[in-house]
């Protein structure tokens, strides 16, 4: 993958020469290069859909500019949002947060209520995307608020338009306001802790007498706690006396804690109202550690609430899913995240990790570099299916079927130049 014919050419050149000296490497990205000599044996995927926290401003934009599902998806939502309902600036220029404006810009585009939503939309786009382009999953995994989007791309949650999925969609985005309101559910605060050796955190507690509860288990190195805010102010400076790089969230809720607790039959009640079926993939659930039953629909309305109070065990599940075959991940979310926790869980060589946006690059670049390194792997990705209408390459998908095509860009206010990549398979 190059910006011009000429880069293109010295890259292929570079890579011939170093393939030369190490024959003996099967798999390599070398500037802008993907190669291998064999595809993967018995590829599997699972496809990642992270939770609250992967959206940040002006995620997808190039995406969106480029692929016309992407698109769609986020003029229904632009739709549904353009009426005053939970309005978020996500999808126009970077924010900084140097001025008042720009800090409250910033708390919505954080808040579930707002930008979480769009981070939700945003992964079933992006799944969309993969499968319009014939790369079909075996699994689907969601993290955290994720799971809710796995639910959707997979069918297990059978909602009946576009329209049907955005309320609900609302109503677990503001299902927790009434026991904050009330009072019920504290507020405290989040912080990320990263040590340089594996499994470090138990011992790094055993001396800390503080209430803390686990969030997440992300991977080996990294894991999330929560805390009220004079637990959390009190625990800083002690992790990172144990040798923790320790980083505040912008999350105060207790989700995946016990604390989380009072507002269990408000969120029990909105998954009541949502019809859920076997879908066409199995969803792996990072809090339970299994499949949800999408066959008994009692018992995954249940798993799916009882996520709320549950750590979200992301390490745990993706060496439960490598134990049982899959040897592709890719992540579909904004930002990249959980490929990287992946590639931190998983034994070198063991598999490959790929995703389809990183924030610190080029969103068009890394997309078509998922394409090239599944190529790589042996899939023979059609990203010409993209300017196909959605409902005619995937037929008998419910919202598919319901996006509106032909629609323009929705990111009015960002005015900065995406770039195009060629890319030969």
């Amino acid at each position: 993958m190059a910006e011009d014919d000429a880069t293109f050419r010295t890259r292929i050149h570079q890579a011939i020469a170093w393939l030369e000296r190490n024959p003996e490497r099967q798999r390599r990205q070398q500037n802008g290069l993907w190669y291998s000599p064999s595809p993967i044996d018995n590829p599997r995927i699972a496809v990642m859909f992270p939770g609250h926290g992967a959206q940040y401003p002006a995620m997808l934009c190039a995406h969106e500019r480029h692929i016309p599902v992407v698109r769609s998806w986020f003029y229904e939502l632009s739709q549904i949002y353009g009426q005053g309902i939970h309005p978020c600036p996500l999808r126009h220029l970077p924010i900084k947060g140097e001025t008042d404006a720009e800090r409250q810009h910033l708390q919505s585009i954080y808040a579930l209520e707002g930008g979480g939503v769009h981070g939700m939309i945003g992964s079933v786009a992006l799944y969309h995307a993969l499968r319009l382009a014939g790369i079909e999953a075996d699994i689907l995994c969601g993290y955290s608020n994720g799971e809710n989007a796995a639910m959707i791309a997979s069918g297990v949650a059978a909602y009946r338009s576009i329209t049907d999925l955005f309320e609900r969609i609302a109503g677990i985005a503001t299902a927790g306001q009434g026991g904050l309101s009330r009072g019920e559910i504290p507020l405290g605060a989040t912080l990320s802790v990263t040590f340089a050796e594996p499994d470090r955190l138990h011992d790094a507690l055993a001396n800390i007498a503080l209430d803390l509860d686990l969030v997440a288990s992300n991977s080996p190195f990294n894991f999330v706690l929560y805390g009220a805010f004079d637990a959390i102010q009190a625990a800083r400076p002690l992790l990172e006396a144990k040798g923790a790089i320790v980083l505040p969230l912008p999350n105060d809720r207790s989700y995946h804690t016990p604390h989380f607790a009072p507002e269990l039959p408000s969120m029990r009640e909105v998954l009541d109202q949502i019809p859920f079926q076997k879908g066409r993939l199995p969803v792996f659930s990072c809090s339970a550690l299994t499949t949800l039953p999408g066959d008994n629909p009692k018992a995954l309305r249940s798993m799916a609430t009882q996520q709320y109070v549950t750590p979200v065990r992301f390490r745990e599940s993706i060496d439960l899913l490598s134990d049982k075959g899959i040897n592709l991940f890719i992540d579909v979310g904004p930002r990249g995240q959980l490929a990287a926790m992946a590639r931190e869980t998983l034994p070198s060589g063991s598999a490959m990790v790929v995703e389809c946006d990183r924030r610190d690059q080029d969103g068009w670049y890394v997309m078509m570099a998922a394409l090239a390194q599944l190529h790589v792997a042996g899939f023979s990705p059609k990203p010409e299916n993209w300017f196909q209408p959605a409902n005619v390459a995937l037929k008998g998908d419910r919202l598919l079927s319901s996006l509106t095509a032909d629609v323009s860009p929705t990111y009015g206010c960002r005015t900065e130049t995406v770039k195009s990549f060629s890319c030969i398979l």
